[in-house]
């Protein structure tokens, strides 16, 4: 009864925190999007000593079910918006990654507050933590990944693997403004996504596995890696997310936000049968805890 009534204490503590956080904040969230993560990450916290990628599993597997839907950051004013009651492929890789680096990072003294799954989903989802308006937001998914990796919360294994270069080249969103209400009327802000799109041009080299040699480098992919997979459409970088996930029988399928599925899912197609065109990036969540400031961005 004592440890029922802890569990309810701290898992209290975590919604009340929410309420603290939107009122100090501009946070698009609902009191069952707190409760949600005050429920997963009660589950979780016996496994917080496994290794990250273990972890990120786990963390995947109990977002199982979760109805699938786009477009849910989309809000005028750009704001953080929390939404763990329906997701996409990006969403879910994002707050699956900062529920395992928050558990990582986590002193053992219950549940890390919402306001620190907040500030940790604001360090991932804007560059440099600050929200700026729309154009602020990491669009790109190469962004997102660099971004990551230079404060130290994961790493590119691509090249590692036996990736090639890639010629990547970004432009989507500029030249396809029409598509995006946030940029379709206003000149500026797409001036702001062009100048993303220069850097990201120029900023960094990028790897990839091709569909066809995924088989031969799938024996390096770890349970818990991000696979990104690499799209076809010119001026586009990455079409879709997963978390690696290896099934009893050893075949490497992944956990996604599936449209086709309309819901969280473990794939059933492996992930040689899944991608037959582009190819996959493979990002790893580094095991260490994370000292990026992240609660005062």
């Amino acid at each position: 009864m004592r440890k029922r009534n802890l569990i309810l204490t701290m898992m209290t503590a975590a919604v009340l925190s929410a309420s603290q956080v939107n009122a100090t904040a501009a946070i698009r969230s609902t009191p069952a999007d707190s409760l949600i993560y005050a429920r997963t990450m009660q589950k979780l916290m016996p496994y917080a000593g496994l290794p990250a990628g273990e972890l990120m599993v786990r963390t995947a597997e109990l977002f199982y079910g979760t109805p699938y839907k786009s477009g849910t950051l989309e809000s005028v004013p750009e704001e953080l918006t929390v939404n763990l009651h329906e997701t996409d492929c990006i969403l879910l890789v994002e707050a699956c990654t900062a529920m395992t680096l928050l558990l990582k990072d986590n002193a053992g003294d219950g549940i890390p507050p919402f306001r620190d799954f907040c500030a940790m989903l604001r360090s991932l989802r804007y560059r440099d933590g600050i929200i700026n308006g729309y154009p602020s937001r990491l669009h790109y998914t190469s962004e997102w990944l660099l971004q990551a990796s230079s404060n130290g919360f994961l790493r590119e294994v691509t090249q590692a693997l036996g990736g090639i270069p890639l010629e990547q080249e970004f432009s989507f969103m500029s030249s396809h403004r029409d598509n995006y209400p946030q940029l379709r009327d206003d000149p500026e802000a797409t001036e702001l996504i062009r100048k993303v799109e220069r850097r990201l041009d120029t900023t960094a080299s990028y790897c990839f596995i091709p569909a066809g040699k995924i088989g031969e480098a799938e024996d390096g992919i770890l349970d818990g890696d991000i696979i990104c997979i690499v799209s076809t459409i010119p001026g586009l970088d990455i079409t879709h997310t997963g978390i690696a996930c290896r099934t009893p029988d050893g075949k490497l399928h992944f956990i996604h936000a599936s449209m086709r599925e309309g819901k969280v899912v473990l794939e059933t197609r492996t992930l040689v049968e899944y991608v037959k065109k582009g190819g996959i990036r493979v990002v790893r969540l580094n095991n260490t805890k994370n000292t990026y400031n992240f609660r005062h961005m």
